[in-house]
């Protein structure tokens, strides 16, 4: 039983059997002579079944030539003596402790504890700096964490083609953040003209290729993009000073233009959607 509770433990379908040796490789075994089987010749074993299917023994039967002993050893328990002391014992009682001692006894416990009284107002104070820090510090923390989070966002789309779209939609919030004027309906190579930016035409071109040609961008396209995207953001706010640079990095214009877009953005999206009939249109014509 031992034995299949451990099997099963590991995964494998056990059972016990019972029954009787026709043969033995162990001659203190008891086996069925001629074919007859009797009482003593019952035993009990362990099949185990494996991947394939198939059931093999596990003949795991106990010592047989040893019979258990049936002593009982008795052991007395230990006796604790007890020591009587008699009634004539003088208490002797200790002289009394000298100056010198008195005095290093108590140096010792004066320096046995410390005075912390002084930690609480400190921790008091430190606690509520960092409290007033907090309410004051949130809101701009929140406003660098929601970027964070949609950059993330953008960068981990599942497709390749929505990665490099999402990249060039960060482009162009780094830019809206750091106050470059972006034209009216402005197609990708015209805001990236007016970004001024050392790739910026590049990645107007990438974006549009990953977008509206017929040619399948990979995840590798998608992270050399990003790995542009990265530098040109640095570049819109390279110069500008460190107020500028806060300031580019706390601003919600990028959100604002995501979730009240303007009629030129609109118009920007009505022509793109038309360009991209257009294209459709012609592959299917070729």
């Amino acid at each position: 039983m031992a034995t299949a509770l451990i099997a099963r433990e590991l995964g494998f379908p056990a059972r016990v059997v019972l029954g009787a040796r026709l043969s033995a490789a162990d001659t203190g075994v008891f086996t069925c002579e001629d074919g007859v089987c009797r009482a003593q010749d019952l035993s009990v074993w362990t099949e185990v079944r494996d991947v394939d299917g198939a059931w093999t023994a596990v003949d795991v039967t106990p010592q047989w030539s040893r019979p258990p002993s049936l002593e009982v050893t008795e052991q007395r328990d230990p006796e604790n003596v007890t020591e009587v002391r008699p009634d004539t014992v003088e208490e002797v009682v200790p002289p009394e402790p000298v100056q010198e001692d008195t005095a290093r006894d108590d140096d010792g416990d004066d320096g046995a504890g410390w005075d912390l009284s002084w930690l609480w107002p400190i921790l008091r104070i430190v606690g509520t700096v960092l409290l007033i820090l907090l309410v004051i510090l949130g809101p701009f923390l929140l406003i660098v964490a929601a970027k964070a989070v949609r950059r993330r966002g953008r960068r981990l789309a599942p497709d390749a083609v929505q990665r490099i779209a999402g990249g060039w939609d960060e482009y162009v919030d780094a830019g809206t953040d750091a106050g470059r004027a972006a034209p009216p309906a402005g197609t990708r190579p015209e805001l990236a003209a007016a970004f001024a930016t050392p790739a910026g035409a590049h990645l107007a071109a990438e974006a549009d290729r990953a977008v509206f040609s017929s040619e399948t961008a990979t995840l590798d396209d998608a992270e050399e993009f990003w790995r542009i995207v990265d530098d040109e953001r640095r570049a819109l706010t390279r110069g500008a000073g460190f107020r500028r640079s806060i300031l580019a990095a706390l601003s919600l214009r990028s959100f604002v233009r995501v979730v009240a877009p303007r009629a030129t953005e609109r118009i920007a999206r009505i022509v793109e959607r038309g360009k991209r009939r257009r294209l459709s249109r012609g592959r299917e014509t070729s």
